[in-house]
């Protein structure tokens, strides 16, 4: 057995088991869908805006949803100068109050974000201002009438609606949430987590990890955590609460099922290795693959797919450190300081700045993290 196929055969064992027996499938027509989507602020000049906008996927996330048959009506799309404070506040409730007991909500928010770890407040970014997270929670809650709710964050210390969520008491909307990374966290998805929901909606094989020919909300939360950590130095979160399914199937798996798609590995174009994932692959008689196409997730190479001999993929390694190692870590003015993990996650690390409360405590991707220089 060559080793790349003995590296397959130990990714998938780390995949879990999500299966449940006559889950619920979502539907598209009984759906109310709300995207809060900015790329651009006021006061930034033309041109210079906070987002990349070439590779934008706001309006393709969109299109998904209306193209898999969720009424146009049911669409609330509040895009840069369009998501003022002003036009969120006055729309998003009146939608939410339109709702019907039978729907299901799709809450969708990416912008910047914000944190103040004195007080603990959460807060996302309008076009002219910012808004509390538990404003929007709130607001779904009380005017949303359908029995469940996926609510989805993409900014800096997204994790905070999760964590809020977690928090709240259970009341008639059953809440399913995830986030692009930890609540204490910036973030650097690009536009990477808002390609993971189309993908999921379009029923990519990669995340059917329990081969049950669907793509399931847990199955997208467990892919998520993993490929965020990956491709945008991440610790995505997420949650249930009250009766809300995992098992709610969001797709029918979109192509065969082959052992190695969907794995993270390094991939060489040129002299060069890149992050890659595993999206196609061709074998040879005796079922060792003799090519692989790859999808490579660096930010600025994200839309770049091709075909490479096995030998020009390799595993990604990166240093591993202990529960309770001293370390230093580099904050977010890029001094390195002293520090402890408390916690990982694949290559992720969480650690415990000396010196501070826990409200500051971080995930640290392998950039982020070293021994102690001495």
């Amino acid at each position: 057995m060559s080793y790349l196929r003995s590296f397959f055969f130990l990714l998938a064992a780390t995949f879990p088991i999500t299966s449940q027996a006559a889950a619920p499938v979502w539907k598209a027509k009984n759906t109310r869908v709300v995207v809060v989507s900015l790329a651009g602020f006021q006061g930034e000049k033309a041109g210079q805006t906070s987002f990349s906008t070439s590779d934008r996927l706001d309006d393709p996330l969109i299109g998904k949803f209306m193209k898999i048959g969720v009424p146009e009506d049911n669409i609330l799309y509040l895009k840069d100068n369009n998501a003022t404070t002003k036009t969120v506040t006055e729309l998003l409730p009146a939608f939410l109050a339109d709702s019907k007991e039978d729907e299901t909500l799709i809450f969708y928010y990416s912008s910047h974000g914000g944190y103040d770890p004195v007080k603990g407040g959460h807060t996302f970014t309008t076009f002219d201002g910012s808004m509390s997270i538990g404003w929007f929670v709130g607001k779904i809650e009380k005017e949303f009438k359908g029995p469940r709710a996926m609510l989805f964050s993409d900014c800096c210390f997204s994790g905070g609606l999760v964590d809020l969520v977690k928090a709240r008491p259970a009341g008639r909307t059953s809440i399913g949430a995830l986030s692009t990374t930890g609540s204490h966290n910036l973030g650097y998805s690009g536009w990477r987590f808002t390609d993971l929901l189309i993908r999921a909606w379009q029923g990519d094989v990669a995340m059917d990890a329990d081969e049950s020919g669907s793509v399931e909300f847990l199955e997208l939360c467990v892919f998520a955590e993993s490929y965020m950590a990956f491709v945008a130095e991440g610790k995505p979160l997420y949650a249930v609460t009250g009766n809300f399914p995992p098992g709610l199937v969001l797709a029918k798996v979109d192509r065969e099922a082959k052992e190695g798609i969907g794995f993270r590995v390094e991939a060489k174009e040129g002299d060069t290795w890149y992050k890659a994932e595993i999206v196609d692959l061709e074998t040879n008689d005796d079922g060792e693959p003799k090519r692989l196409q790859v999808h490579f997730t660096d930010k600025n190479r994200y839309d770049k797919v091709m075909w490479l001999a096995p030998e020009k993929i390799r595993e990604f390694t990166f240093t591993e450190y202990e529960k309770g190692t001293e370390v230093e870590i580099r904050d977010a003015t890029g001094k390195w300081v002293p520090g402890t993990v408390i916690d990982s996650f694949e290559s992720m690390h969480e650690c415990h700045y000396e010196g501070k409360s826990t409200a500051y405590d971080e995930w640290m991707s392998p950039s982020r993290i070293r021994k102690p220089v001495e």
